[in-house]
């Protein structure tokens, strides 16, 4: 019996090899990668979608672009009345399957965000290969411009645009890289409190892209725009600070670099609902006047209330200009709603809202390190001089 059921395992196990394959393959040369897609609101209220798809042939073996210059992208667009039937009309148009899962970057024009994006979105959001932690970004113009945009240094569009929004928010924090789950949950939670970086075009003749601001959402509507200085302040809020940079007046011009920034928050309630920030920032000097003393500690001290009163400066234009463009970018809803649950549902189950919340900023600042030397570069070469 048991050579019988041995002789019964191995002809299964023959039988299951003739079964052997993949279900629904797709051939890799029949798919068109697509790195990135821009959605637009066209006139009369059509939504244009535009795919960038790369081209084989023209990515030589080495990385870098094939003879001739051509661009190693191509750029199909399309109108509908929807984004799933735009998508479907671009398939009928290329001589490959559109491929989604190696789309990296989202982009939707001004028009589309300021429009309501909500619509336009749920498409990517249900699709089942498009990936939610693929970039999103707003531009300030329309999203098939911004697609035909030259890179500089990286061999595709969405690398650059990729590392320019890493860059910026970790070099200045003036952005914010947002990835399209993270900007739907913001989207969706209370107070609506979505964010996401602003891409503009310079330059006369060859267009090339630049990373300014935010943009801001009232749910899935964009509201306005933060500048990169209310950008770093909206970081330092929401206690998501990855570096900057910041020159202050004291006796003379101190540029500081910020190593550190740690955001504490507490709510109390009186009169009303207080949000407390305390904010407590380490910096270096970097560029320093030769009027100013590092050597003396009172001058330290001048240098560390000056960056805190800018620190404050910039929280508090952060929360204003929020406030007037009707969201809760810097989340104080969220805060409430986090810290003390009880204090939230009373006070936001009746008619107040995130407009009533007070805000008090604190900020401590303290100068960590001032570079190799203490004594300016012109007051050495003035002592030098004088002998």
């Amino acid at each position: 019996m048991s050579i019988f059921r041995r002789y019964v395992a191995a002809a299964a196990a023959a039988t299951a090899l003739l079964f052997t394959g993949c279900r629904d393959s797709r051939e890799l040369d029949n798919l068109a990668m697509i790195q990135a897609v821009g959605v637009d609101l066209a006139e009369g209220g059509a939504v244009e979608v535009t795919v960038q798809i790369v081209k084989p042939r023209n990515i030589a073996a080495a990385g870098s672009t094939s003879p001739g210059g051509d661009r190693v992208t191509w750029e199909l667009t399309g109108s509908g009345e929807s984004v799933s039937e735009v998508v479907r009309q671009l398939n009928g148009r290329s001589s490959r399957e559109l491929y989604w899962p190696h789309c990296r970057l989202l982009i939707l024009g001004r028009n589309a965000a300021e429009a309501g994006c909500g619509d336009l979105l749920d498409y990517f959001i249900r699709s089942p290969e498009v990936r939610s932690k693929l970039l999103i970004a707003v531009a300030d113009g329309t999203a098939r411009e911004m697609l035909g945009a030259s890179s500089s240094l990286e061999q595709m569009l969405p690398d650059e645009l990729g590392r320019l929004v890493e860059e910026y928010d970790s070099s200045t924090s003036g952005t914010k890289k947002v990835t399209l789950g993270r900007f739907v949950n913001d989207s969706m939670d209370a107070g609506g409190a979505a964010a996401a970086p602003v891409l503009r075009l310079t330059g006369d003749e060859e267009k090339r892209p630049e990373v300014r601001g935010l943009a801001v959402f009232r749910g899935m509507r964009m509201t306005g725009l933060l500048s990169p200085d209310e950008a770093r302040g909206y970081a330092c809020a929401a206690d998501d600070f990855r570096g900057g940079s910041v020159t202050v007046e004291c006796g003379g011009p101190v540029s500081l670099d910020i190593l550190s920034s740690k955001t504490s928050v507490t709510v109390t309630e009186g009169a009303g609902v207080t949000v407390k920030l305390k904010i407590e920032q380490d910096l270096t000097v970097t560029q320093c006047s030769a009027a100013v003393d590092l050597k003396d500690p009172a001058q330290i001290s001048r240098i560390e209330t000056a960056a805190q009163e800018a620190a404050v400066k910039d929280v508090i234009a952060a929360a204003g200009k929020a406030r007037d463009l009707g969201t809760d970018a810097l989340g104080l809803e969220r805060i409430v709603r986090r810290k003390a649950p009880s204090l939230w549902k009373r006070f936001f189950d009746g008619e107040c809202g995130f407009e009533d919340i007070d805000l008090v900023v604190t900020v401590r600042c303290r100068v960590r390190l001032t570079g190799k030397k203490l004594d300016p570069a012109a007051a050495c070469g003035e002592a030098d001089h004088g002998r």
